[in-house]
C-alpha cells in the first residue's frame, strides 16, 4: 500500500511538470506505459532499490516487457524529460535562495563506479548544495581525474558554468589549482564535504539495479537518483 501511495505521489509531481512545460500528446492509440509513468518508475527505482521493469509489472501492468521501456529512442526521450524535470525543480530552489538573499554554496565530488563491462568503470560527478540538493550530475571515463572532469564540464555545459560562476564552490584537495574551487581546510568546510559524500554514497551500487548496457540508460538512472535524493529523500532507501 505504501508503495502505491509513493508511486502516485511522485507521479502527480511529474504530471504537474508535464502540464506546465510539455505539449499535449497527439491523439492515437494509448501506449501500454506512458512517458510520465516511466519517469516516475526511474525515480521510484532509486527510492525502493528495485529495477524499473519489476516496478512496472507490479504497479502498472504485469504484461509490460523491457522493450516497452528500454527502446533506445524512448530512453533518449526519458533521459531528456528526467533532466528537464530535475532542472525545473532546481530552478524553483534557486529562486527561493535568491529571494532569501543567501549566498549559494555548492560542493563538487566524484565517485568511481566499477562495472563488468568497463575495466576502469565510470567516474560519476555530482554538484550539490549544503542541503544535499543535486544541481548537476554526469559521468565520464573512470580513468579521468576529477579536476579534469570538472574543467571539461565547465567548458561544455552552459548550465554548469552559470551555476559555478555564480556560487562559492567547494572541493577536496584533488581540486587544488582549479579556478573558482575553494579547497576544504577548516572543520566547518569538512562538515560541508560530508553532505556531498552522503549524496554519492549510494551511487556505487547502480549496476545491480540498473543493469545498464548503454550510456543513455545510465544517465536516466543517474537523474532518477538525483531527483529521488534531492526531493524525496524521506522515502529513500540507500543501496547496499
Amino acid at each position: 500500500m505504501k508503495l502505491f501511495t509513493l508511486y502516485h505521489k511522485v507521479l502527480s509531481q511529474v504530471e504537474a511538470f508535464f502540464n506546465l512545460t510539455q505539449q499535449k500528446p497527439k491523439a492515437g492509440r494509448k501506449p501500454k506505459i506512458s512517458d510520465q509513468q516511466i519517469i516516475t518508475l526511474f525515480i521510484l527505482s532509486c527510492l525502493t532499490h528495485s529495477p524499473v521493469l519489476t516496478l512496472a509489472k507490479l504497479l502498472i501492468d504485469p504484461s509490460i516487457n523491457s522493450y516497452h521501456i528500454f527502446r533506445r529512442a524512448r530512453q533518449k526521450r526519458i533521459y531528456s524529460y528526467l533532466r528537464q524535470f530535475m532542472l525545473w525543480k532546481v530552478r524553483m530552489m534557486l529562486t527561493l535562495k535568491f529571494l532569501s538573499g543567501k549566498k549559494l554554496k555548492l560542493i563538487v565530488d566524484g565517485k568511481r563506479v566499477k562495472f563488468e563491462e568497463l575495466y576502469y568503470g565510470v567516474l560519476v560527478m555530482v554538484l550539490c548544495d549544503e542541503d544535499g540538493v543535486v544541481y548537476d550530475i554526469w559521468f565520464t571515463y573512470g580513468s579521468m581525474h576529477e579536476a579534469k572532469a570538472y574543467r571539461i564540464r565547465k567548458a561544455k555545459s552552459a548550465w554548469f558554468r552559470n551555476l559555478v560562476e555564480g556560487a562559492e564552490v567547494y572541493g577536496d584537495r584533488g581540486y587544488k589549482g582549479v579556478e573558482g574551487v575553494i579547497v576544504f581546510k577548516s572543520k566547518e568546510d569538512k562538515s560541508i564535504r560530508q553532505v556531498v559524500e552522503g549524496v554519492i554514497s549510494c551511487v556505487k551500487s547502480f549496476n545491480p539495479i540498473s543493469r545498464w548496457r548503454e550510456a543513455i540508460t545510465l544517465l536516466a538512472y543517474l537523474y532518477g537518483y538525483a531527483i529521488a535524493y534531492s526531493f524525496f529523500r524521506g522515502q529513500l532507501r540507500c543501496y547496499g
